[in-house]
């Protein structure tokens, strides 16, 4: 199993990881699995109902930024393993949008770990977020809202 990716709705689910991870003896020795799902909202950030999300990105250089924030992510907290997949296309409300999946031998470093892989990924990897309500679409880009 890829331990981490860029993928499209359908091609993954959590359920599929958790089946991988609970079949992997290598886990058996941990004491934690923190994961973390994050879903389409239903109100923008304009305060309107949304209809979609479009997440775009520029997927080769995004996967070798998973790639890195992988490798700090597990020295640093000395997981035993971190998967992140981030969803690309479009995404209506309560669709996922990430997985990540931290194990460790203990909760408190996986429970950091997934932490920290959110914000890292929601700050450094190349992913363009399009909110589409129902009066009009932006680009999110961070934290601020980019008309055009």
């Amino acid at each position: 199993m890829d331990k981490i990716g860029i993928i499209r709705k359908g091609e993954l689910t959590l359920s599929d990881i958790f089946q991988k991870i609970r079949k992997n003896p290598a886990y058996h020795s941990c004491g934690a699995i923190v994961s973390f799902v994050g879903s389409v909202k239903n109100i923008g950030r304009n305060g309107r109902p949304v209809l979609k999300l479009q997440y775009e990105c520029a997927e080769e250089h995004a996967i070798r930024v998973l790639k890195d924030i992988r490798e700090a992510i597990i020295a640093k907290y000395n997981l035993s393993d971190l998967i992140i997949y981030h969803f690309v296309g479009e995404l209506r409300p309560g669709d996922d949008t990430i997985y990540i999946i931290a194990i460790a031998e203990s909760r408190k470093e996986a429970f950091h770990a997934a932490e920290e892989a959110l914000e890292r990924v929601k700050h450094e990897v190349p992913i363009w977020k399009k909110e589409i309500t129902d009066t009009e679409e932006y680009w999110i880009l961070g934290e601020e809202i980019h008309r055009t």
